[in-house]
């Protein structure tokens, strides 16, 4: 998984800054599943969730802004 955050400031004034960050989670969006449906019968019959990957183990990409005026 790869993070990556992006800093910029701007003077405005003497006592004025801006600060710009971007940051972002899991910038490639690669996958990693969970651990496949350990149920195989539910009762006399067969579960047809056996063995099959449903889910992942960790978010998708997540991107956040953020704007500060610092004085």
């Amino acid at each position: 998984m790869v993070d990556s955050p992006l800093l910029k400031r701007v003077k405005i004034s003497e006592g004025l800054n801006l600060q710009f960050r971007a940051e972002a989670v899991n910038v490639l969006n690669h996958p990693n599943f969970s651990y496949p449906n350990e149920v195989l019968f539910q009762g006399a019959d067969y579960s047809p969730s056996g063995g099959v990957i449903t889910a992942t183990s960790t978010n998708s990409r997540q991107i956040q802004f953020a704007l500060k005026l610092q004085f």
